[in-house]
């Protein structure tokens, strides 16, 4: 949308590296999805959830949204269980804040991704403006992970790392990671 350069480009730079760390793992299938509008209401993914996900969904193990990758150093990730998007998912199906909540309305896992600057993640961590229970779900260590600028690829081993790790977050009571 718009001029968005460093978010756009970011995020699409970050999914083009993980396709080719997931194309040599090869134990599942990927499907990556770009969707447009997101400053609109989330246009882009309400169309794709209303018109084109159908039975096959079971087939999906989660969702996984990038968004505002390149702006500061520090790269957040949260699930859709969190407080901070069930707040507005439970309260009002009609305000959807980020590409997670039409997801989370129709119950595929979801997790969202975005970057910041690290002084920015210390408030989330810190004082968890972003969710009341965000320490139940990700710990520190894998909640802030500073990465080079240079060295893009760099994220994309630390992305992949929490990506497997997915699985493990929703089989333990307290959604931690380790």
């Amino acid at each position: 949308d718009g001029k968005g350069i460093v978010d756009n480009s970011g995020g699409v730079l970050l999914m083009l590296n993980l396709l080719s760390v997931f194309e040599s793992n090869g134990k599942c299938n990927y499907k990556f999805v770009f969707t447009d509008k997101e400053e609109s209401f989330q246009q882009g993914i309400k169309y794709l959830v209303k018109d084109y996900y159908n039975d096959d969904m079971n087939k999906i193990k989660y969702h996984l949204n990038i968004d505002g990758i390149g702006v500061g150093k520090s790269l957040v990730l949260y699930p859709s269980e969190s407080y901070y998007l069930n707040k507005w998912v439970n309260n009002d199906t009609t305000i959807l804040l980020t590409d997670c909540s039409p997801i989370a309305l129709i119950n595929l896992r979801t997790f969202h991704m975005f970057s910041c600057f690290h002084k920015d993640a210390e408030i989330v961590i810190n004082t968890q403006t972003l969710s009341n229970n965000l320490s139940k779900y990700i710990n520190n260590d894998w909640c802030i992970l500073n990465y080079r600028e240079s060295n893009i690829s760099l994220l994309s081993e630390k992305a992949l790392m929490i990506l497997s790790e997915i699985e493990i977050v929703f089989s333990k009571e307290k959604y931690e990671l380790y």
